[in-house]
């Protein structure tokens, strides 16, 4: 994450530019696998709780904060037309 750029405004601009496709309700939570955040980049561990998103393409490993963060993101740029 580029330096003072937090979190929401990180996935508003990865949304932005399709780096991130939206997102639906849809996701399958379960363990960590230790697989690097496709949101944030930080390692998913073990003792967290990890979401995997499937998109158009591919499926993403994300945490449950940033999932939670990207779902809201997504669902504001619908409302916006954005998507």
């Amino acid at each position: 994450m580029p330096p003072g750029e937090n979190l929401r405004e990180q996935v508003r601009r990865r949304l932005a530019t399709n780096e991130l496709f939206l997102v639906s309700r849809k996701g399958r939570a379960k363990r960590g696998s230790g697989n690097s955040c496709g949101v944030c980049g930080a390692v998913v561990g073990t003792t967290e709780v990890q979401y995997t998103v499937c998109g158009p393409t591919s499926s993403v490993v994300v945490h449950l904060g940033c999932y939670l963060v990207w779902r809201q993101e997504s669902e504001a740029a619908r409302l916006r037309g954005s998507g």
